[in-house]
């Protein structure tokens, strides 16, 4: 069996028992025992997300949004965070505490020991997956992850953002394009690409770098047209760019959503196709 490293904290420390469990860009991930002062809110068994704050740049932007919108949404397809702690004023630790998940998607969607996944076990998910998306939309959050909000961000219409979200196996098209006017429609095809992978195991659609990962876009969901797309010109910085290398290699490929996943999933391949 796997040894867990365990963390020493001083005897006061709120929580006990910290075995390291994983590690991010900024930090560590560590499940505790929240002691008596905190059980009755937190239950027997927390995540500590262990975040460093540097000299030069302090706190990570990126935790400062997934603070603020976690603490502002409460819905039971969501991860709860329960607070933010910091030792001492000086201290160059600070840890947010949520509620301790015992596996995710992907653990599920690779484990071997998982032989299959039923309709219906993808049905559920799924259903909770929209829930969970419906319940931020309606209060213009826009998501990464249910459980990830490390690349989340409130959204207001018409308004300019970056292009530096969404894990690039789940980045919609406009994204990497350059579209800086983007709204939810951005978390609807990255639950297309997590449908599909729950029913073929394996990522939808891959790519190491964004040019690979663009092209195998193309040859899933064929090459957009400006009549597909009359604003991308207008909204996409790179349209005409990515729009010249369509023409010259890719004109010949052609939309095979449908056909790939009919075989598989009869049901389901006309919502991913959407």
């Amino acid at each position: 069996a796997a040894t867990v490293e365990k963390k020493r904290v001083p005897d006061d420390f709120p929580w006990r028992n910290l075995g390291k469990v994983g590690h991010g860009t900024y930090g560590e991930v560590y499940k505790a025992k929240p002691g008596m002062s905190r059980a009755a809110d937190q239950g027997s068994v927390v995540a500590l997300k262990r975040l460093r704050i540097h000299d030069d740049s302090g706190f990570p932007l990126t935790s400062v949004r997934e603070r603020k919108i976690l603490l502002a949404l409460r819905h039971e397809n969501l991860v709860r965070l329960y607070e933010m702690y910091q030792p001492s004023p000086t201290s160059e630790d600070v840890y947010m505490v949520f509620e301790f998940l015992e596996l995710d998607l992907e653990i599920i969607i690779q484990s071997p020991a998982v032989r299959k996944l039923e309709a219906g076990r993808v049905k559920s998910f799924m259903q909770q997956l929209f829930d969970g998306l419906d319940f931020m939309h309606r209060r213009h959050s826009i998501m990464l992850k249910i459980c990830d909000f490390g690349l989340a961000r409130n959204y207001r219409p018409g308004r300019s953002y970056t292009m530096n979200v969404v894990t690039l196996n789940y980045r919609p098209p406009e994204l990497l394009l350059d579209c800086r006017f983007y709204g939810p429609p951005i978390d609807l095809w990255s639950c297309g690409c997590i449908f599909a992978e729950l029913l073929e195991r394996k990522v939808a659609i891959p790519g190491r770098v964004e040019e690979e990962y663009l092209e195998n876009v193309w040859k899933l969901c064929g090459p957009p047209t400006p009549q597909m797309w009359p604003n991308a010109e207008r909204e996409c910085p790179k349209w005409l760019e990515v729009s010249r290398t369509m023409r010259s290699e890719q004109e010949h490929l052609e939309r095979s959503v449908r056909t790939r996943f009919s075989e598989e999933a009869p049901l389901a391949a006309p919502l991913i196709g959407r």
